[in-house]
């Protein structure tokens, strides 16, 4: 089933703790999460789930916050998801509205979740955040022109059984 997003305006709670409350607006990831076009992720990863079929899927925008998140700090799935519950920045990122003490999901769902979009929904994945960065300036069109790979072999310690060591152990 395609998923829906039902985090918007909820009732107030005393109880609650909410993020726009205690998160401090001028920070990278609110602005960011401001920026990003939310709808359009939708309608583009939306197509991929059955409209009828199987339990509601989580919302989008978590599963593309997260992979983001993972991508911009260079983090494996179960870190990113560790990390998501103690920080509240990242949890407004992904369009919570109160401060949640449970994970979202499992690494597996990240997991499928990459799967499921492709090598298509990476590379719009990709161009999203190539865009988001022109228009806030942080990438100038000027670095965009030359790509730099860089192909160093870095040779490993890695001792290979020979016959003389394995004679040598025997031996031993």
């Amino acid at each position: 089933m395609i998923p829906r997003d039902k985090r918007q305006a909820p009732q107030r709670d005393l109880l609650e703790t909410y993020l726009e409350d205690i998160l401090n607006t001028r920070h990278e990831l609110v602005q960011m999460g401001k920026r990003i076009d939310w709808s359009a992720c939708e309608q583009h990863f939306g197509q991929l789930y059955a409209v009828q079929a199987g339990r509601p899927g989580l919302p989008i925008r978590l599963h593309v916050g997260l992979q983001l998140l993972k991508h911009m700090y260079a983090l494996s799935d179960r870190d990113v998801l560790d990390r998501w519950v103690e920080n509240p920045y990242w949890q407004h990122f992904c369009g919570e509205v109160i401060f949640q003490h449970r994970l979202p999901m499992d690494e597996t769902t990240m997991m499928r979740f990459r799967h499921r979009i492709g090598e298509n929904g990476a590379c719009e994945l990709l161009k999203m955040s190539i865009a988001l960065g022109q228009d806030t300036g942080v990438i100038a069109p000027e670095s965009l022109k030359v790509a730099v790979i860089d192909t160093t072999v870095m040779p490993k310690a890695i001792a290979y059984p020979s016959d003389a060591r394995l004679a040598g152990r025997c031996h031993r």
